[in-house]
Parts: C-alpha cells; sequence; structure tokens
C-alpha cells in the first residue's frame, strides 16, 4: 500500500517535470 502511495504522489508533479525537464535540457542542447 505504501509503494501505491508513493508511486500515486509522483505522477502528479510526473507531468510538469517531464514537460520542463526535456524543455530546459532540449534548451541547452540547442543553445
Amino acid at each position: 500500500m505504501g509503494a501505491q502511495q508513493a508511486e500515486a504522489k509522483q505522477v502528479i508533479p510526473h507531468p510538469l517535470i517531464t514537460t520542463t525537464l526535456p524543455a530546459f535540457i532540449g534548451g541547452i542542447f540547442l543553445h
């Protein structure tokens, strides 16, 4: 149960991190 709760908590901020991290890394690579 604890592992499932931890996964659910990671799923909430995941979309933001998955969209911001690649854009940030991509910006550095493009520069």
